[in-house]
């Protein structure tokens, strides 16, 4: 007695086409999110900034050592001074 279910090859190639294409979509999908997520974080760390340098005085010394620190928990990212104030 055998396990396997027979197919037609073109029954078998459209279930193949429909995986396939979920797949790609959900990825596109993710990729959509993350990056939406991405610019997020990127803005709200512009805007503390930009509200503690006129609130608080803040100057660029403050900015290259959140750079440095940031860099450390977070190595993936591109936290360098200049996008920081971006």
């Amino acid at each position: 007695m055998s396990n396997e279910i027979s197919l037609k090859k073109e029954e078998y190639e459209r279930i193949l086409k429909q995986a396939v294409e979920q797949i790609r979509t959900t990825r596109i999908l993710v990729a959509k999110q993350v990056n939406s997520a991405t610019q997020s974080i990127y803005w709200n760390l512009g805007k503390l900034i930009s509200e503690k340098q006129v609130a608080e005085g803040y100057g660029s010394a403050v900015v290259n050592q959140l750079s440095v620190d940031l860099k450390k928990e977070f190595p993936d990212m591109g936290l360098s001074p200049r996008n920081l104030w971006i």
